[in-house]
């Protein structure tokens, strides 16, 4: 890749994967923390059904 293609990105933040990831799993326990296993169960079912991943299912 030349140095033209790596201009189109200039400005751009670096993602910190370590930080989105912490960030996440933060907001997913505050909101998870006083739920039972079956709350929490369909919690999870809820958000990955609304996920955009959830359209390439097969399953």
């Amino acid at each position: 890749m030349n140095k033209e293609f790596w201009k189109k990105f200039d400005g751009v933040q670096p993602l910190n994967a370590l930080q989105m990831k912490r960030e996440i799993q933060e907001k997913i326990h505050k909101a998870t923390q006083s739920m039972g296993w079956q709350e929490k169960l369909q919690y999870f079912r809820d958000i990955s059904k609304n996920a955009p991943s959830a359209r390439h299912r097969v399953f």
